[in-house]
């Protein structure tokens, strides 16, 4: 069907004109290369940035301002990748490394009769030749592996299909390495079925795949229903398929394919005796005795195989087959079973049919060319993927407050709006699909596949644009995002785990019947802590912007999710990855998700375990251990000081970095490529570490001015922040309302806690409790002075006051001297002039650490003036004081789920203390007010301030 294509020796240099590609990236996600014949097509389309970047051509952008700080490098990062946004606000890359789909994409075209264009077929022949093992010249299971059969008999019978001669200098060694490990017929079951679609292996040599077994009863454990999707969606084309025994009719190519791939002559071959000869190399999954014997039973059944069983089984997985197709729009779930289906569409429809026009217009979004040449992508793209962590990064570090980085997010939101998936799929329980209503997919809409990360990184995304980026529009509504929410509580597993796709549905057993002797844990779902920590991450955010909306269904997942974590966690610290490398990957997501809970290098032993490796630096693997070490709060910068430098480094001049070795695997064995992630990662971590270090710095500086800490001292201590805000340009005070499970729970109080022995001062106490409760960042503090006198707990514990003003942002530098001065206890000479005109506070920045905080809520002295709020009461039984009531201002919500046993309607929170007996702010005859030592401490205040008298 292919004429024979004369090419060069290697793929040292281009096969095309890569000035004449195209990418196609304006469609919701959606991207397809173009390859322009003439110069006029080229002259009114000219190449983008983003072209020249994908093709590794010079971008020609002009270099930037050396950066000074991790953050202006972080600053430099993003002002090259924005540029690589496409049109319709995703940024597309490339998502190759295994190196057994591009072979499928090649073999399933051929055998259908679907057309390759001349210019892709030159950069498929280059990328292979790129690719091919530098000392043996075979091909591995992915770029960065050792040669395989598997690899090497599918790519050197896909390069003879694009039309390379057999004595091409690549061919011959790659014929001899196949040779020496024993030819095609030592391929893997995957390899087989393929070799035996081209009709260069025998169907015979093949272990039986009947339809039938889709007919059993699908309570039965063994049900192909309830194997992992990966493995059952390939399975059902490879059944259909092998029940009718296709195979390309024979020419010419096929019987000189059938005298290259063996060492023995092929038509003297026992092909019955190939089915479980699998090259060691091979095999990461060995058979065991149960699978041999299956095969033996399935084998004896294909002989006698009954003809009314058989046509109901081709039946019914057809009709998966085609619900496949119809549900993603012919996108499939992957690359391996969209080719399966095209063939099997063929074979059942032939050519003509509008499956095969969907299935042609498709394929081409799996085709990508890069610096190596063309290939096939892992999936249609990581489109949702790579929008959300790079808007999570903008977010965070304040990148996005920039007025020019405010189109390109705008962008961003309004794809992350439209990508979201708003239906259940056509076909639902009847193709054994799990609900996606409300998720994001981890390409694009229209494939349509729910997973759990990706629902979880979505949702982060957009709340973050919609919450934390001033004049951004909200686009995704309240209700979508509770759809979301609601497919991510319907996807935890019984031990709190959270797996890719679906529910787990088979027993582990399943996996002594792999038949994919390449892949290892491929038979059924498996929890994984990435997509657990996603959950809990993306959980942990919702509640704090809408806290009534399911209030316990989501403690209570985030809860079983950590407690999966900590069984999780490895004898070393560290978490295992499956779906990036590795430790350090699934490591920095597990410590994110565990601080928004509390749990951090001071407060959990679990996390004081995390392991970091530095060998062998890579950018991304440094960028997530940074990370890591920044969620856990750790207190030591040097660490990330040196990764800063590192990656800060490596930076090129026009902002970017340049690619490193493979990012991602999945299934035990196969690595693949995230390019983004060295942008995304690299500006995430720059940018956070900057503020982080500032904070370690700050502290620092404020602990050096602050009252000394004695660790000795028999008297136990504890200390408070009083925070003063504007919010709405209204003057107030910051409270918080107090978890379920932290001691008087449901009661208010200001952010703050017992002083550790790690606390070089009661300020230093104060100002840590405030970052870990509220996420009060102690850049953001000025402190004003100390309140006096400080005040014992019914505990026994000495509380220090101390009074600060929030910033927006970062406190205004002070002098030392000055700020020494304000470091004085506070008299009644003091005065706040509620007028100043401060920027004023976005409680949105302020996010309570559940489960210990509840809630936290700005109290605006104009409020708190207001005679109707107060209640005369008595501090201790003898010191008179008011009462504030806070009732109207603390949502119901979170004021009831501060204590879930004695709250209600009527009475949201009930003190649980003795009569005239005061600790800290509880509510009192069904009201919420501010009394104890915390409306104490507001009195003396507010009498400082001359509000009360």
């Amino acid at each position: 069907m292919w004429s024979p294509l004369d090419v060069p020796e290697n793929g040292d240099a281009p096969f095309t004109d890569l000035t004449r590609w195209r990418l196609n990236a304006d469609d919701n996600g959606r991207h397809v290369w173009e390859y322009l014949e003439s110069d006029e097509a080229c002259q009114a389309r000219p190449q983008t940035v983003m072209d020249k970047f994908q093709l590794g051509l010079p971008t020609n952008l002009p270099a930037l301002p050396r950066p000074k700080t991790a953050f202006d490098a972080a600053r430099n990062g993003f002002s090259f990748f924005k540029h690589l946004q496409a049109p319709d606000g995703h940024w597309p890359c490339e998502y190759d490394g295994p190196m057994f789909l591009t072979p499928g994409l090649v073999i399933g075209s051929y055998v259908t009769g679907m057309e390759l264009k001349r210019a892709e077929r030159l950069e498929l022949i280059r990328y292979l030749f790129r690719k091919a093992h530098k000392e043996d010249g075979g091909w591995g299971l992915h770029f960065e592996g050792r040669s395989t059969v598997f690899g090497t008999a599918l790519n050197y019978t896909a390069l003879r299909i694009l039309g390379v001669g057999p004595d091409h200098p690549v061919m011959v060694k790659a014929r001899n390495t196949l040779h020496y490990l024993g030819g095609a017929v030592r391929s893997p079951q995957w390899g087989k079925i393929w070799l035996s679609i081209l009709n260069t292996y025998d169907w015979e040599g093949v272990n039986a795949l009947p339809p039938e077994l889709w007919l059993f009863p699908e309570w039965l454990p063994i049900h192909p229903h309830r194997w992992w999707i990966h493995a059952r969606n390939v399975f059902i084309p490879m059944s259909f398929l092998y029940a009718h025994r296709f195979k390309a009719p024979e020419n010419e190519l096929i019987l000189s394919l059938r005298r290259e791939l063996y060492v023995e002559d092929y038509y003297s071959i026992d092909w019955p005796a190939q089915r479980n000869n699998i090259c060691p190399v091979d095999s990461y999954a060995p058979h065991t005795f149960i699978l041999d014997s299956l095969f033996a039973i399935l084998g004896a059944y294909e002989l006698c195989a009954i003809p009314p069983l058989r046509k109901a089984g081709l039946a019914r997985i057809y009709d998966l087959i085609v619900m496949e197709d119809e549900n993603t729009a012919y996108q499939d779930l992957g690359p391996v079973n969209k080719m399966l289906n095209l063939v099997a569409r063929t074979v059942a429809e032939g050519p003509e049919s509008e499956a095969y026009a969907q299935h042609k217009l498709k394929r081409r979004d799996f085709m990508w060319i890069g610096p190596n040449g063309m290939s096939m992508n892992g999936t249609n793209g990581v489109q949702l993927w790579d929008i959300a962590f790079i808007v999570q990064a903008l977010v965070e570090t304040g990148l996005a407050e920039e007025e020019e980085n405010r189109e390109p997010l705008l962008k961003a939101l309004q794809w992350l709006d439209e990508s979201q998936i708003r239906d259940n799929p056509k076909h639902y329980e009847s193709a054994y699909r799990h609900r996606t209503k409300g998720a994001w997919p981890f390409s694009t809409k229209e494939q349509s596949y729910s997973v759990s990360d990706c629902t979880g990184e979505g949702m982060k995304a957009v709340i973050y644009l919609q919450e934390h980026v001033p004049s951004m529009p909200k686009l995704v509504s309240r209700e979508r995002l509770c759809d979301a929410v609601d497919v991510i509580v319907s996807m935890q597993n019984q031990s709190g785990g959270f797996a890719s796709y679906e529910l787990i549905r088979g027993p582990r057993w399943l996996e002594w019947i792999n038949p994919a002797e390449v892949f290892g844990n491929i038979m059924i779902e498996y929890e994984y802590p990435e997509c657990t920590t996603s959950a809990i991450t993306a959980l942990a955010i919702f509640r704090r912007h809408y806290p009534d909306y399911r209030y316990a269904d989501i403690e209570d997942t985030i809860r079983r999710a950590v407690k999966y974590l900590h069984a999780a966690q490895r004898p070393e610290g560290g978490w295992f990855g499956s779906w990036g490398i590795c430790f350090t990957y699934a490591t920095q997501f597990a410590l994110e998700s565990l601080s928004l809970v509390g749990e951090t290098y001071e407060t959990s032993s679990c996390v004081k375990e995390v392991w970091v490796d530095h060998e062998n630096t890579q950018v991304v693997m440094t960028c997530w251990a940074a990370m890591a070490l920044m969620y856990a709060q750790y207190p030591e910068p040097e660490p990330i000081e040196r990764a800063v430098k590192m990656v800060m480094s490596r930076q090129l001049p026009d902002g970017s970095w340049a690619q490193e070795a493979i990012e991602g695997m999945f299934n035990k064995t196969c690595a693949i490529v995230y390019p983004n992630f060295k942008f995304s990662f690299t500006i995430w971590m720059l940018g956070r570490a900057h503020r982080y270090l500032e904070k370690l710095s700050a502290l620092s500086d404020a602990l050096e001015n602050s009252k000394p800490f004695q660790s000795e001292n028999a008297e136990l201590n504890a200390a408070v922040l009083i925070p003063l805000a504007n919010v709405n340009e209204t003057p107030g005070v910051i409270l918080e309302l107090r978890g379920a499970l932290r001691s008087h729970g449901g009661e208010v109080s200001f952010p703050g806690g017992r002083v550790d022995d790690g606390d070089a001062s009661f300020l230093a106490g104060a100002l840590r409790e405030a970052d870990e409760e509220i996420a009060l960042k102690p850049e953001q503090v000025e402190i004003l002075g100390e309140l006096s006198p400080s005040e014992r707990s019914l505990s026994g514990l000495r509380v220090w006051p101390y009074v600060g003003f929030v910033h927006h942002d970062k406190r205004p530098s002070t002098p030392l001297n000055e700020t020494k001065r304000l470091h004085t206890k506070m008299d009644s000479n003091i005065s706040i002039d509620l007028d100043a005109p401060f920027p004023s506070l976005s409680m949105s920045s302020l996010h309570a650490s559940a489960p210990e905080v509840a809630h936290v809520f700005h109290l605006p002295f104009s409020q708190l003036a207001q005679p109707a709020r107060l209640r005369a009461h008595r501090f201790r039984g003898n010191r008179p004081y008011w009462a504030i009531n806070v009732t109207d201002i603390v949502p119901s919500s979170a004021a009831k789920h501060g204590d879930h046993d004695k709250a209600d309607e009527k009475t949201l929170v009930e003190w649980d203390g003795e009569t005239n007996v005061d600790e800290v702010g509880g509510g009192r005859e069904g009201k919420l007010e501010v009394w104890g030592l915390t409306g104490w401490y507001l009195n003396v205040l507010m009498r400082a301030l001359r509000m009360f008298g």
